[in-house]
Order: structure tokens, then sequence, then C-alpha cells
């Protein structure tokens, strides 16, 4: 009998294991977080993989934040390593659907959420970071997706 049940509870072993990690790897990386908040209300949020090092992680975040304000001097910069993100920052990262338009790089070393009070203007702001990004190298040039829709 127990014979027969080794390869259950092999499975369900892995499976509890896997579900675990999925939770707790991520609180053990640093995410680089650039929020940045424009006058006319756009709000764009830079999202980056996690990095195993808090010094790495605020690199990348000094040169998200650096970009940001030569493109738009009136905004608000808010800068930020974070250990374990937020579940629909998590999700954002992957390439399930969100609720907002949102930007990638091929490479996934980017992500950016648009949010503005009308979806219209969040859409139009991905369009022009996708048109803005065409000088870029290949794997960094940005792809927009509209709300709702696989990235």
């Amino acid at each position: 009998m127990l014979r027969k049940l080794m390869p259950l509870l092999l499975v369900a072993t892995t499976v509890g294991l896997t579900a675990a990690a999925i939770e707790l790897v991520p609180l053990t990386l640093f995410f680089p977080v650039v929020d940045v908040f424009a006058p006319d209300g756009i709000q764009t949020t830079f999202l980056q993989p996690g990095q195993t090092k808090a010094s790495e992680c605020e690199h990348m975040m000094g040169e998200a934040a650096k970009s940001s304000s030569t493109v738009c001097r009136d905004c608000k910069i808010v800068r930020r390593c974070v250990q374990g993100l937020p579940a629909a920052q998590r999700r954002a990262l992957t390439r399930e659907p969100i609720a907002q338009p949102s930007a990638r790089a091929r490479d996934g070393a980017l992500t950016v959420v648009f949010s503005a009070p009308d979806p219209n203007v969040a859409m139009d702001a991905c369009r022009r970071s996708e048109q803005m990004s065409a000088s870029y190298g290949v794997e960094s040039r940005l792809s927009c997706f509209a709300a709702g829709v696989p990235r």
C-alpha cells in the first residue's frame, strides 16, 4: 500500500515546495521600482526583475530614475528597492494580462505600467513610450500592450 502512495506523496511534496518557493523567493530579492507622477495625472511605474544584491537594485533604480527625469522635468519621482512585491506588481512582471496598459522590453528587463484617470490617456502614453524606444537596441525596445491583453 505504501509503495502505491509513494508517487502521490512525492508529487504532493514537490507541488507544496514549489508553491512555497514561488511565495518566499521573491521576498529574498530586491526589486527596483520607480514611480513617476506627471502633473497631468499620468502615473508611470517602472518595474525590473528582482536582484540578489541591494547594490544592484540601487544601480538599476538609479538608471531608470535618471532617464525619467530627463523626459519629464516637472514630474515627481519616487524610487525604491523593495523586497517582495505586491501581487499586482508581481503579475505585471509576468506575461499575464493586467488591468492597465503596459509596455515591456523584449528581453524582460523592464516593464512599465501606465495609469491615468482616463484609460485612453494611459494607453496613449504607453504607445508614446513604444515609439520613443524605437532607437534602442532590439532587445530593449518596448512593446505596448492594452489593458487585459496577454503580454
